[in-house]
């Protein structure tokens, strides 16, 4: 799934004037199957179409493991 996702989306990170996260933030998982709560909670991340690219809060939601914009008005 996350392969068909890389072929779906572009990602390119932007900066964010808020601290930056820990690594540690990011590995805080206890095995293959969790997702970290940062990422679950939401990341920054501009979201690229044809026409425009867009900025937008995605989160990856633990239970059906599916990117979402939770961006207030996607």
């Amino acid at each position: 799934m996350l392969n068909s996702l890389k072929r779906q989306i572009h990602i390119r990170p932007f900066k964010v004037s808020e601290t930056p996260m820990p690594r540690s933030a990011l590995m805080d998982h206890q095995g293959d199957n969790t997702v970290p709560q940062l990422l679950q909670q939401g990341t920054p991340m501009t979201k690229i179409s044809s026409k425009k690219h867009k900025r937008a809060m995605f989160r990856l939601d633990a239970d059906p493991r599916e990117l979402q914009d939770a961006s207030p008005n996607p």
